[in-house]
């Protein structure tokens, strides 16, 4: 097997990257938001200031190049030992992640 992907399986893993990445780190989806909460210990003071009990985690999920190294490199491990299932699995992220960035920038 070639270490490094062709041309459409390596878009794929990228995109799902990508979209994962943001999952995981930023967007609002409320389970994963809670999650992301609980994790990084968000607490909330009486006059509205938010602070984190774990500021350094709270930091490394709010990167996107550290958290998305990480997801990445997983995601290419992976792939180097499952090639199609990773792709199946990546697949749907890579298309969700495709069409949020077209929806983001060419709707008006």
């Amino acid at each position: 097997m070639d270490p490094v992907p062709d041309p459409l399986p390596f878009l794929v893993l990228v995109l799902g990257s990508y979209r994962l990445t943001r999952l995981a780190g930023w967007d609002d989806f409320p389970p994963i938001a809670r999650l992301r909460d609980r994790a990084t210990g968000l607490r909330g003071e009486p006059d509205g200031v938010l602070w984190h009990q774990r500021p350094l985690l709270e930091e490394f999920l709010a990167c996107p190049f550290c958290l998305g190294f990480w997801i990445s490199l997983a995601i290419y491990i992976a792939w180097l030992s499952a090639e199609r299932p990773t792709l199946y699995a990546v697949t749907p992220f890579a298309i969700s992640g495709a069409v949020g960035l077209i929806a983001k920038n060419l709707d008006e």
